[in-house]
């Protein structure tokens, strides 16, 4: 009788943690696959942002305007009676400078409202680096690692992985390393032991604003470049055009 016991009471027990295996949802497979840098980020669109270009060209519209919508100033200037180019009339190349300067002109506000604040102040991740060594806030140090956790969590990292999977310069095992350590001794994590450790999930967290709102990222590169294109492309033909004029015989 006990035994028969003792073998319902296993075959209960046993029905009970098959059951359990079968509600439990089965653990993702450990990433192998390396995570790439997204072509669109926000320090190609600040290349461009900071650049002189966006801000003059933001004055050109009430000036094109005038030129090109304005029946007085129209008439005065008879551009009506200036050749042709190579490619556009004359009349062609001011709205292209005037399409172009708008486009630029709404790139660079929608990049001032939308690109995250550590991109515009740092642009290159060493700058950020050096920022954060100097400013020493221990709070945000703590944000950006809870940040890091989540990624590598997200991502399915193993957190013995040693190949450089994260955008091609972080392994999941270097940042598990920070993690870990940053969160045991987070009242110290600026000593000179750890600043590799913090330098770490700097690095990954400037990469992940670099690319945060890709969409939004997207749309700002091409009004901006975009509008670089129609802007420098009526100087373009006038460059050609000159030198044209200069040697006779060029195409």
């Amino acid at each position: 009788m006990k035994a028969a016991a003792e073998r319902g009471v296993w075959h209960y027990l046993s029905e009970g943690l098959a059951a359990m295996d079968e509600q439990s949802p089965a653990l993702p497979e450990p990433r192998k696959v390396a995570l790439r840098v997204p072509l669109a980020t926000w320090t190609k669109a600040r290349f461009i942002a900071n650049s002189r270009l966006p801000q003059a060209s933001a004055f050109i519209p009430v000036i094109g305007y005038a030129l090109l919508w304005g029946d007085e100033l129209g008439n005065l200037a008879e551009f009506s009676k200036l050749d042709p180019g190579l490619w556009f009339d004359p009349i062609t190349r001011l709205r292209l400078v005037y399409w172009g300067a708008i486009a630029m002109t709404i790139g660079w506000f929608l990049y001032l409202v939308l690109c995250p604040k550590v991109i515009r102040r740092a642009p290159e991740v060493d700058d950020y680096i050096l920022e954060q060594l100097q400013i020493r806030d221990s709070l945000h140090v703590d944000r950006v690692r809870t940040r890091a956790q989540s990624f590598l969590d997200e991502h399915h990292f193993h957190p013995l992985e040693d190949q450089q999977l994260i955008f091609g310069i972080l392994s999941p095992q270097r940042v598990q390393k920070a993690v870990d350590y940053l969160h045991i001794s987070s009242k110290t994590n600026f000593r000179d032991d750890s600043i590799h450790l913090v330098s770490t999930i700097l690095i990954l967290d400037y990469h992940l604003e670099n690319q945060k709102n890709n969409y939004l990222c997207w749309l700002v590169l091409v009004m901006l470049w975009g509008g670089a294109f129609l802007f420098l492309l009526p100087s373009a033909e006038v460059f050609l055009m000159v030198i044209r004029n200069i040697f006779p015989g060029s195409p």
